[in-house]
């Protein structure tokens, strides 16, 4: 594999996403999760340069109590490549319904690699 494009500390304490509300048949964002989400943006920004990336990717996260390590390296273009949605919602969908069946919860799970082809 590449060496690292971009690797970087986000001083922030981990906030798991939670699931969207529903009010008068609208979905939204919870306050909490927009509040964790905009100080993740604020403390990337102030940590990094501000150019985006570019091509496919493979990010590594690594979180501790107190932060995250981010680390981005650029791959090789795929072949083929037949899915196009967000690898981290595929990911979520087969773990949530594993929930109960494969294990007591998905909270368990301490590392996680995705490839997506």
């Amino acid at each position: 594999m590449s060496e690292p494009t971009m690797r970087t500390w986000i001083p922030w304490k981990p906030h798991a996403k939670q699931r969207p509300r529903v009010a008068n048949g609208r979905a939204y964002t919870s306050a909490a999760t927009r509040k964790a989400e905009a100080a993740i943006v604020e403390a990337y920004k102030a940590t990094t340069a501000p150019e985006m990336l570019e091509g496919p990717l493979h990010v590594t996260i690594e979180f501790a109590n107190d932060g995250f390590w981010i680390e981005f390296r650029t791959i090789g273009e795929y072949e083929n490549r037949k899915l196009r949605g967000d690898i981290d919602n595929y990911a979520k969908t087969v773990l949530d319904s594993l929930n109960q069946v494969a294990y007591e919860d998905d909270a368990q799970i301490g590392s996680l690699t995705l490839v997506k082809l």
